[in-house]
């Protein structure tokens, strides 16, 4: 059963016998958000996400006369709207999300169009532990699974590159078959035949933890090992080899790219996100301030951490000062893939709005006050404010 649409929303406008005037929608605010449109029987008719509240009501309800659509007129089917107030577009496409499956359950894929989420997955209590592209995100002490990333091409590529540098499985089906010997890989001589030869074992496991290891972004220490391996194989005219591992760098060098920007262990990833919310008096001022909100994103939850005035060094020598492992939760999606397939579409945007950092390894004061000066435009040096890290 729904919860009451009250509970969900922040308010709502009815005007009697659908009388819908420019003055029944007055009470609607021009701002981000989500607005439904609920039929006599308090049924949905349209859930959407807009850039302005009232305009979108004004578009649905008063222009059918005005301009042609192929669109459903829905001003007779309405009998009431709700809206909830967001401010910006992560918060406005979360509760959208959000809401979509609380009003529509089961049919809420078809109001959401988000691409499919993909990770990449290692599992370690496996006969032979290897990488590979997967839609699961759900994680255990064994189970490790690395993601967002922005399709499904870069998680199989990040997998493939792994398993190809570590000399990890590349056939794994053969391993359920039993018919190891007639893999490719090891008639090219490409595997040192762990399933075949029991004494590769532990040495095949420790190319596993080099692997993770790299997965989990300490990529230097390989390519500095490969390097050194090349130069020694080159100065011993083993050219082939050489060239080998060369190829091997180059691929290595390629998880550096933009798609690879934000893949973390999923039990480790941590996002900030500031962004616009509501403008308020601020003491000492005569007009309202944009206000600005904290939110972290981790991969199970949302958390609001308040608001902050960007006048105020105060308020941001406060955030940093603060234990900010800890907020309000904001409800979404109970499909924690969909809740990081949202999280994707933002981070590999090439226009998102607001600022995104990742936090993933704690929060660096200085590069925080930087990247709030560029994103906000202003003229204070907030760099200088604090040379304090937060952890």
């Amino acid at each position: 059963m729904l919860p009451p649409y009250e509970e969900l929303f922040d308010s709502s406008v009815a005007p009697e016998q659908h009388n819908w005037t420019p003055d029944a929608l007055a009470a609607i605010p021009i701002c981000k958000g989500v607005l439904l449109f609920a039929d006599s029987k308090h049924q949905p008719v349209q859930l959407l996400q807009t850039a302005n509240l009232r305009r979108a009501a004004h578009t649905k309800l008063l222009q059918q006369d005005e301009i042609i659509s192929k669109k459903t007129d829905i001003s007779e089917l309405t009998n009431k709207i709700f809206w909830r107030c967001c401010y910006n577009d992560f918060m406005t496409q979360t509760a959208y999300v959000q809401l979509a499956h609380v009003l529509f359950g089961k049919q809420a894929d078809n109001w959401i169009h988000l691409r499919h989420p993909y990770f990449s997955v290692i599992e370690m209590d496996s006969r032979l532990p290897y990488f590979d592209a997967s839609t699961n995100p759900v994680m255990s002490e064994k189970r490790i699974v690395y993601g967002p990333f922005p399709n499904r091409k870069a998680a199989v590529e990040f997998s493939k590159t792994l398993n190809s540098v570590f000399c990890l499985c590349q056939n794994p089906t053969l391993l359920k078959t039993q018919s190891q010997s007639s893999c490719p890989y090891l008639q090219m001589m490409k595997c040192p035949k762990p399933c075949m030869d029991p004494t590769q074992k532990e040495i095949y496991l420790k190319q596993c933890d080099k692997a993770t290891e790299v997965a989990n972004r300490y990529i230097e220490s390989s390519l500095k090992a490969l390097g050194q391996q090349m130069d020694k194989a080159s100065n011993a005219m083993a050219f082939e080899k050489a060239n080998g591992l060369k190829k091997q760098i180059n691929r290595l060098e390629n998880l550096k790219k933009p798609n690879y920007r934000w893949v973390h262990n999923l039990k480790n990833l941590s996002i900030l996100h500031l962004d616009r919310t509501v403008r308020k008096l601020v003491k000492g001022q005569r007009r309202r301030i944009q206000q600005y909100q904290w939110v972290k994103i981790d991969s199970e939850a949302i958390y609001d951490l308040g608001d902050f005035s960007p006048t105020s060094r105060q308020d941001i020598n406060c955030f940093l000062e603060q234990n900010w492992t800890t907020g309000v939760i904001i409800p979404f999606a109970g499909d924690i893939g969909k809740h990081l397939a949202n999280l994707a579409f933002f981070l590999y945007r090439s226009n998102s709005s607001g600022l995104w950092l990742d936090c993933s390894d704690g929060i660096d004061g200085n590069q925080l006050y930087a990247e709030m000066e560029r994103f906000l435009d202003i003229e204070l040096p907030l760099h200088s404010a604090t040379n304090k890290d937060a952890e």
